[in-house]
């Protein structure tokens, strides 16, 4: 509207026009949040509204809004543990704009309210210790007074401790850093001598059956109740058996115990118990949860009654889906079932929600070769449902999508356990695979002929790693050589094995040192000169050749070799068998002298040679006996003629006749027949023995 005006006076000009327009609007109210501002315990999810027509733009950072701030479209989500400040204004044309709402929506996770154990009540003859327990990493704090706890009351550490003849009440709140504080626990303690509360079982209720009560009291007491909501006295009923509420009954049951020499109970009150017709929750079968297959719903409520249900979340009424057989839950669909049962004259059951998820779990990966031992490297191949993609881990880590994606088979050359999952969009996550692959190395000594191994001859060795010590032992007679390999090392230890081994070792003979000593006649071996040295377990066939006058016998020197001699008479070559021992050995040829005995005849003597007789070695010298004496005659010598020293063998027994020298043979020497020996020069008065003889 334009207002133009002005004024007029006699005897005065006329004012000026005035011209005004005005425009009255209409502002628009502020805009409204549900729920309203303040502190919750869990996620909130705010509604704006305005005046229809109206646009609402808003903040959620404490800044004002402007037309240029966020339009409001849909409603706001406020997370857990987070506080933001939404400010909003509407504006619409033709309209003045609102005043900003703001409101501060604070959403923390409240701790549980601390527990205690024993739970609150009335103890009897005993102090108790009352235990509090909070959420993992929360403090409590406690009074026992009754006043509200803070964080300046005492720090619960140990049980609290409520002695004889004492009423405490514990006070306690649980806090924790970024969490709310707990509900404030509250419980009394009182420790009497007076007898305990009866107790009622089942608890006082509303129950949709007939009921029978039974009063729990302590040994040896005697309970009075009342029924009707008045304080039992010992007028009242004995209690002597259970109470019977009928169906669609009220009462409040009221009861104490006494007993000679104690306190009377406290009254057990606030017992009402009231019996209805409330048809009881209907149930689903199977029960709702998360499934990998198409699932078939049974509902089940009372005999005679009917059930209505819906599947969109919604509360059942009589006007929703009546039930009349099982409801099928497709794969890949979340479905909330929510059911009531009802019937003529009875109460309305309460309503069933069950929320029904069925998703398609991928399988499990396979592996191949299968987890197991192996002695050499692996290259698994992992498998899984075709599109999906494998994550896998060697270090026995559960995968995740962040773990390495499988695209070739896997090398494994240690003891490794493979864990695996299978991953595609819209199916749910396979279970995980795990397969523990044992890769050990076999390392396998064995003996080459002649010799054993000391140790374990066979060894699992994980990889990288050292087998223990085993020694290549020879047998007697024999020495190590090498092992397969080309090693001389004895013992030897493998270390840093990545490969299976087998090792063989060998063995060569040993050779000994023989020393044959013939002494003065010829030693041979096995019918040949006999050699300085022999190899272990050389069998040799020994034979010293005789010499005139002298026996021989062998024997083994050093190392016994199992000589044993026989023959070595006289004229007759001594043999042995021996075999060479597994150390130095040899043979020893000795030869020993023969005695021989000679006899000086007197012939016909008055006084014999002194001595008459004489038994010495061969090749020893003898002295000439005295002459023997024979009255009326000159000794003139002996015959045959004793020489002196000298001469070779055989050259002693000339002189004589025929027949004296055919007797004095033996040695083959002269002297033989004919007598034809020549005597040698030397000394007088002595004579070398070779043979027998008589003179």
């Amino acid at each position: 509207m334009t207002i133009k005006a002005m004024i007029a006076k006699s005897g005065f000009g006329d004012s000026e026009i005035y011209s005004g327009t005005y425009q009255v609007t209409h502002q628009l109210a502020t805009p409204t949040a549900s729920p309203a501002a303040g502190e919750y315990t869990s996620e909130q999810i705010v509604t704006l509204s305005g005046e229809v027509g109206s646009t609402i733009y808003y903040t959620t950072n404490g800044s004002t809004p402007t037309i240029a701030s966020t339009v409001y479209s849909s409603a706001i989500t406020i997370p857990i543990d987070t506080t933001i400040t939404i400010k909003a204004l509407s504006i619409k044309d033709g309209y003045g704009d609102s005043n900003v709402y703001s409101g501060v929506f604070t959403t923390t996770h409240p701790l549980a309210t601390p527990t205690a154990t024993p739970a609150a009540g009335t103890f009897v003859y005993s102090a108790q210790n009352i235990a509090l327990s909070g959420e993992s990493g929360s403090t409590i704090y406690y009074t026992t007074n009754g006043d509200i706890p803070s964080i300046s009351s005492s720090v619960y550490s140990t049980p609290i401790t409520v002695p004889i003849d004492t009423t405490m009440t514990i006070k306690a709140i649980a806090v924790k850093s970024g969490f709310g504080n707990s509900s404030v626990y509250s419980g009394t303690f009182t420790i009497t001598h007076t007898l305990a509360t009866p107790i009622a079982s089942p608890a006082a209720g509303t129950y949709t059956s007939e009921q029978t009560i039974t009063l729990s009291t302590e040994e040896g007491s005697t309970t009075y109740y009342t029924t009707n909501g008045t304080d039992p006295t010992i007028s009242s009923s004995v209690y002597s058996e259970s109470i019977i509420v009928p169906v669609d009954s009220t009462i409040t049951l009221k009861a104490f115990s006494v007993k000679s020499g104690f306190g009377d109970s406290a009254v057990y009150s606030g017992g009402v118990y009231t019996t209805t017709h409330t048809l009881s929750t209907p149930t689903a079968s199977p029960a709702a949860g998360t499934f990998t297959f198409e699932q078939t719903v049974t509902l089940s409520a009372e005999a005679g009654s009917t059930i209505y249900y819906t599947t969109n979340g919604a509360i059942p009424t009589t006007g929703s889906t009546l039930y009349s057989g099982a409801i099928t839950i497709p794969l890949d669909t979340t479905t909330t079932i929510k059911a009531l049962s009802v019937r003529t004259n009875y109460g309305a059951s309460s309503v069933y929600s069950g929320t029904y998820t069925v998703t398609h779990t991928l399988s499990t990966p396979t592996a191949s070769p299968a987890a197991g031992s192996y002695s050499t490297v692996q290259n698994v191949t992992l498998s899984a449902e075709a599109g999906s993609t494998i994550y896998y881990t060697t270090n026995g880590v559960d995968p995740t999508t962040s773990s390495s994606v499988y695209s070739s088979p896997i090398s494994l050359n240690a003891t490794t356990t493979l864990k695996a999952i299978s991953v595609r969009s819209t199916y749910a996550t396979s279970s995980v695979m795990s397969a523990l692959y044992n890769i050990n190395y076999i390392l396998t000594y064995t003996a080459g002929a002649n010799g054993t191994i000391s140790g374990t001859s066979s060894q699992s060795v994980v990889y990288n790693g050292s087998g223990t010590a085993v020694t290549a032992v020879p047998n007697t007679g024999y020495s190590f050589s090498a092992w397969s390999d080309g090693s001389t090392t004895n013992p030897r230890t493998d270390t840093g094995v990545t490969v299976n081994k087998s090792l063989t070792a060998s063995f060569t003979i040993n050779s000994y040192t023989f020393t044959a000593v013939p002494s003065l006649g010829t030693l041979t071996c096995n019918g040949g000169a006999c050699s300085s040295s022999y190899n272990y377990n050389t069998s040799l066939s020994m034979s010293a050749t005789s010499v005139p006058g002298y026996t021989v016998a062998l024997s083994s020197t050093g190392t016994a070799n199992g000589c044993v001699s026989t023959g070595g008479g006289a004229g007759v070559a001594a043999t042995c068998t021996a075999v060479i021992p597994a150390g130095n050995t040899g043979i020893t040829a000795t030869y020993t002298p023969i005695s021989y005995t000679y006899t000086f005849a007197g012939n016909g003597a008055t006084t014999n040679a002194s001595p008459a007789s004489v038994t010495q070695n061969y090749l020893t010298s003898i002295s000439t006996p005295t002459s023997p004496l024979k009255t009326g005659y000159t000794f003139t010598g002996w015959s045959p003629v004793i020489y002196a020293t000298g001469g070779a063998a055989g050259a002693y027994y000339g002189g004589g006749t025929a027949a004296s020298g055919a007797a004095n043979t033996g040695d083959g020497g002269g002297g033989g027949a004919g007598g034809s020996g020549t005597p040698g020069d030397g000394g007088s008065g002595i004579v070398i023995i070779r043979y027998p003889m008589d003179w």
